[in-house]
């Protein structure tokens, strides 16, 4: 069997490349996006078995994208991990991940042995 695929939303190059690199080593394979856009035509069509999703990108804010995706039958129920650098970005995901069993939201830095445990914890490889 292939690979779970985990697809990583994330502007910041450096975060991106070590978010890239562990998540293979787990053993999943990584889809990589910079910008909401690049991230949304690929999604939406075939979404993948998890999302890592930055709170706050160039071209849109995150958590409304999470909403665009709770609302779309093809991504209702992905598993999302949404990271923030942002208290405010934070707070308001942290009351919807209160509804979303599939929501988890985390203030960076996060350790990587807790995004290994909630990835794991959503998808196995």
């Amino acid at each position: 069997m292939p690979p779970a695929t985990v697809a990583v939303v994330e502007d910041n190059p450096d975060f991106a490349a070590i978010l890239e690199t562990v998540l293979n080593l787990w053993g999943y394979r990584v889809e990589r996006y910079d910008t909401l856009r690049a991230a949304r035509a690929t999604l939406l069509r075939r979404p993948p078995a998890m999302l890592i999703l930055d709170g706050q990108l160039p071209d849109g804010d995150g958590y409304h994208f999470y909403q665009e995706l709770r609302r779309n039958a093809a991504t209702r129920n992905l598993p999302i991990l949404l990271l923030s650098v942002s208290d405010d970005v934070y707070q308001i995901a942290r009351a919807a991940s209160d509804r979303d069993a599939q929501l988890v939201v985390a203030l960076k830095p996060i350790p990587l042995e807790d995004i290994q445990r909630i990835v794991t914890a959503a998808v196995r490889p």
